[in-house]
């Protein structure tokens, strides 16, 4: 389980009219590799602690590979968003099956990062990722 008020995140999703008829619903177990899902969607939901227009958002956002291709695995026929949401409640929304089925270049490249996002910055590892555009989002003006 996520520790970043993961219902309240969820529930702000909910407002945007993308998710009005089929909303989200937070996935209630432990390590998932997905953090909500519904009829259509499983998504990766990232709570950003800087503004939708800070360098790292401009720059690009990152998505480890490993997540990339787990979600991939259990989306079972749904599409696959990663949903990100900034402090100034604005969201960005990939559409990561739209992307992967349009032969998105991803980029994958080497970058050392912590271990875990929670860990002590001491304890690092090699990691493979991917920098993703806003440009690249299905949606970049959602603000809730």
């Amino acid at each position: 389980m996520w520790s970043n008020d993961e219902v309240s995140v969820i529930n702000k999703i909910n407002k945007l009219p993308q998710f009005s008829d089929n909303q989200l619903y937070l996935e209630s177990k432990s390590y998932s590799s997905f953090d909500a899902q519904n009829d259509n969607l499983l998504c990766e939901i990232k709570k950003r602690n800087f503004e939708s227009y800070h360098k790292y958002a401009v720059e690009g956002l990152i998505l480890e590979k490993k997540k990339y291709e787990s979600l991939m695995e259990n989306s079972k026929g749904r599409q696959v968003l990663y949903v990100n949401l900034f402090t100034d409640d604005k969201v960005v929304i990939w559409n990561l099956t739209q992307l992967t089925n349009e032969g998105h270049d991803f980029s994958w490249f080497m970058k050392r990062m912590n271990k875990a996002t929670f860990r002590s910055v001491n304890n690092k590892a090699e990691k493979e990722v991917s920098l993703l555009k806003i440009e690249s989002s299905i949606d970049n003006n959602a603000k809730i």
